[in-house]
């Protein structure tokens, strides 16, 4: 190959490129690492005028935009399963798109 293609757009499956950022995006966020938030922008500044072109067929990498420019709500959850049980529950209570909850299980 004389040059390798880097797919933006979403086809049947999302772009390989978007589910990157989005990965990296949540990675970030989750683990406090700003590295992979800044391996997340320069993807997604990399490929802006593609999404800027047509929008319509970059919705993985616009999905994370929004994530990246709008950080969801994080709950993390520690302890026994029995003793998370009940805070899972009020959390799952009410979905919202802006929350992520992270249950780890401690074993005693």
């Amino acid at each position: 190959m004389i040059q390798r293609p880097k797919p933006a757009g979403d086809d049947a499956l999302p772009a390989g490129n978007g589910v990157a950022a989005q990965v990296l995006v949540r990675l970030g966020h989750l683990l406090g690492e700003p590295r992979y938030l800044a391996a997340a922008e320069r993807t997604l500044t990399g490929l802006w005028s593609a999404i800027a072109q047509a929008p319509y067929a970059h919705n993985s990498l616009l999905l994370a935009l929004d994530e990246a420019l709008t950080p969801p709500e994080l709950i993390i959850l520690r302890g026994t399963e029995a003793a998370m049980m009940p805070w899972r529950a009020r959390c799952d209570a009410r979905f919202r798109l802006d929350q992520q909850v992270v249950g780890l299980a401690l074993r005693i």
